[in-house]
């Protein structure tokens, strides 16, 4: 699997882009992506496992409601969101970009992952 895959900046496009909390990433899920199986089967595993998974949910409650208002912070400037999706430890996301990805993708990861800390009075890894 790719560490880091290539990403398409087409402005005035529509953009999927899904994140997770650092911590969903457990020491299990590790372990299927060094399986010896096919690609496809990996993220079909991880896919199940991850959806199931309690590791790292800390988008709920009060966090819920912070996360929507960075989301919808830059609503119309940088992006025009379609529709979203908060799960508890990861976050769905189809917008038309108005921006560069990059500069969309850093702020609500960057700003989220200072406002969540802050609410949650310590330091948890957003994936970031």
């Amino acid at each position: 699997m790719y560490k880091k895959l290539p990403h398409l900046c087409l402005e005035n496009h529509y953009q999927f882009i899904t994140f997770r909390t650092y911590d969903s990433l457990d020491f299990y899920a590790r372990t299927i992506l060094e399986k010896d199986i096919t690609i496809h089967k990996k993220e079909q595993e991880l896919d199940i496992y991850l959806d199931n998974s309690k590791s790292g949910a800390y988008l709920y409650g009060e966090a819920i409601e912070l996360l929507k208002d960075i989301i919808f912070e830059k609503n119309h400037i940088m992006y025009e969101i379609v529709i979203f999706a908060i799960m508890p430890n990861h976050v769905h996301l189809l917008i038309k970009q108005l921006d560069k990805i990059a500069n969309i993708v850093k702020h609500i990861k960057g700003k989220s992952s200072f406002v969540l800390n802050k609410h949650l009075k310590k330091v948890v890894d957003f994936g970031i």
